[in-house]
């Protein structure tokens, strides 16, 4: 079954930007047979605690423009420390969501620095420990690489990011959204559009 995917990657920033003292870009993605349908984007704060809701909205805005589409994610945080919950954006939108996990991540020490920089950490560290413990390893022609999938199951997950990794263990949409918002952000710094 053909499936397009909504991308989700954020942008460059500054050290000076951390801890609500800037913003970068989020940007989302609409990825359909082999090419790029349409993309979003909006400015998120960084260390903030809206990037679940800011890709409900964006997901549903490009959602209008497929009819067969999945969410995928470029980790667990967004802009810092934000938090993507893909098990509330699944439950708000009805879009199967994958959050793709390139590295292997470090637990206890994430949540040491939560705990040293945010009075919310418990809330944050709650998703990030959820996500990545119920994660399942995927070997690919480069490496293994993690992926949680909500509203799929795993196999037709696991099957759909490897049929998507064209150049990198990185599946194409995603790249494409990390190379957009990547390459936009730090234009936009330069320019002083940022923060």
């Amino acid at each position: 079954m053909k499936r397009d995917i909504i991308a989700f990657d954020d942008g460059y920033f500054l050290p000076s930007f951390k801890s609500l003292n800037g913003k970068t870009l989020l940007i989302g993605v609409l990825y359909s047979d082999g090419r790029i349908r349409r993309i979003v984007h909006d400015k998120i704060l960084i260390d903030g605690l809206n990037a679940t809701r800011m890709i409900i909205d964006m997901a549903e805005n490009l959602s209008l423009y497929s009819s067969n589409p999945v969410i995928m994610l470029d980790g667990i945080t967004y802009a810092g420390f934000d938090i993507a919950d893909p098990d509330k954006i699944y439950m708000e939108t009805s879009i199967p969501v994958i959050t793709f996990i390139q590295y292997p991540l470090d637990l206890e020490r994430i949540k040491h620095a939560l705990v040293k920089h945010f009075k919310d950490y418990q809330k944050r560290y709650d998703v990030i420990r959820r996500v990545y413990t119920r994660s399942t390893p995927l070997m690919t022609a480069w490496r293994v690489v993690r992926f949680y999938s909500v509203g799929l199951p795993i196999k037709e997950a696991s099957t759909l990011l490897k049929k998507l990794m064209t150049y990198s263990p990185v599946p194409e949409p995603l790249r494409i959204a990390h190379m957009l918002a990547s390459t936009i952000s730090r234009y936009a710094i330069l320019k002083g559009y940022l923060p």
